[in-house]
């Protein structure tokens, strides 16, 4: 029934409004009963496609009991990867700012565009960076330069990746991985690499993604042993039976077993999927 419930008020919503979901963060809180929305979910696929813009720059709390809406977070950047922790006491989002037009020579990430014979950029990314408030709307803190992140399954912890947005393959200079805790407030850098990572719930494990010659990388937080991992990818099932690889240049989108390493979806040739919404219990 509270799905039923759930479809029900968001597809009031998008009809009342005319906005699509494509790239939107949608999260149920189940401790308050309530739904978190807003920003986009996948900023860079999805810049300019939404009519509403105080939507992508805010983030949203709607009782499914009433429907009262209420603003948590409002501000001037946009907002992606939206998520709640496991524990659901602290909502996490990336901010983003980005620039029309501006001259190629002061852009430090840029989609390049020619007009009257002059480069120019239509967009690029400034102090990307991640932001953390409470249940309640209530600023925590925020850490700079920030590409991905992730919680641990306990949410305790978040281990993410900083840097900087370049030209060149894959489009982004890591600084290193991190691990935030949220209790002591400290962080530590347990790798100098990273382009993608995942908290693994199958063994405690985080999984780096490289994305050149050292592959995927796997550290223990138990031991602080970072070793090579045998996988084409990082996004495992909850129970580590099956993993997936999503496409990017010069590669399709892998289905793996853990176990024997087959590609369960060989000769698929699944181009253009980046990233799934998740695993099915």
């Amino acid at each position: 029934m509270k799905k039923k419930i759930l479809f029900t008020m968001l597809a009031c919503f998008f009809l009342k409004t005319g906005v699509s979901a494509q790239g939107w963060a949608f999260h149920y809180d189940p401790r308050r009963e309530r739904v978190i929305f807003g920003g986009n979910a996948y900023f860079s696929y999805h810049i300019g496609r939404s009519k509403d813009e105080s939507v992508r720059r805010a983030i949203y709390a709607q009782k499914l009991s009433t429907g009262e809406q209420e603003i948590l977070w409002k501000g001037e950047r946009y907002l992606s990867d939206i998520s709640l922790s496991p524990d659901g006491q602290i909502i996490a989002f990336i901010e983003h700012w980005w620039h029309e037009n501006v001259p190629a020579e002061n852009a430090n990430y840029r989609d390049r565009r020619y007009t009257n014979a002059r480069e120019i950029v239509t967009y690029y990314y400034e102090n990307q960076k991640l932001t953390l408030i409470s249940a309640e709307g209530r600023f925590i803190r925020a850490i700079d330069r920030v590409r991905r992140y992730v919680w641990s399954p306990d949410g305790a912890r978040i281990a993410y990746i900083t840097g900087n947005y370049t030209e060149d393959y894959p489009g982004f200079r890591t600084t290193g991985t991190w691990i935030m805790d949220l209790t002591s407030d400290t962080a530590q850098k347990i790798c100098e690499t990273g382009y993608e990572v995942e908290w693994a719930r199958f063994d405690g494990n985080i999984y780096i993604d490289t994305y050149d010659d050292r592959g995927v990388l796997r550290y223990d937080p138990r031991s602080s042993k970072l070793e090579p991992a045998s996988y084409k990818g990082i996004y495992f099932s909850d129970d580590g039976k099956y993993y997936y690889a999503p496409s990017r240049e010069g590669t399709d989108f892998g289905l793996y077993s853990t176990e024997s390493g087959e590609n369960l979806i060989e000769g698929a040739a699944i181009a253009e999927v980046k990233k799934l919404g998740g695993w099915f219990p």
